[in-house]
């Protein structure tokens, strides 16, 4: 007896091992393809919400907006709908918490200029437009 205990201990943990944990893309996919691309899809468009252009990871703003749009309906139960299958709680936490890490990645992306302001040059139009603002005088830069 006490043989097979440890033979399905070790199986188990086998098991437990062998099991890939899911990334937050795949979470995110998963959910939005059970729950969300029936309604919200690019032939549906209910709510004037599309998901199926929604891209990971995160590119630009809007898809940044989008991901905040979801974890706002999804946080407070307003979608899916009632009348549709609803997710697990433990499910609704893990897109939430995979859409988050996405966000954070997606800032960490866009602020990749050390936190420093990019400051761009003036054209010589605009030097010179500067210049006559400051001094009320037309100054040629050119020459």
């Amino acid at each position: 007896m006490g043989i097979k205990r440890i033979f399905l201990l070790m199986a188990a943990a086998c098991g437990l091992v062998g099991a890939k944990e899911k990334t937050s893309k795949e979470v995110i996919v998963d959910f939005l393809e059970y729950h969300c691309y029936d309604c919200h899809d690019d032939a549906s468009k209910k709510g004037e919400r599309e998901f199926e252009s929604f891209k990971l990871p995160l590119e630009s703003v809007q898809d940044l907006i989008t991901a905040q749009e979801i974890i706002d309906q999804v946080t407070l139960k307003e979608m899916p709908p009632k009348k549709k299958e609803q997710p697990e709680d433990e499910e609704r936490l893990a897109v939430i918490r995979a859409l988050w890490e996405e966000i954070a990645a997606a800032r960490d992306r866009f602020e990749s200029n050390g936190g420093r302001t990019v400051m761009r040059r003036l054209s010589n139009r605009e030097y010179e437009n500067t210049l006559e603002v400051l001094f009320g005088r037309r100054v040629d830069t050119l020459g």
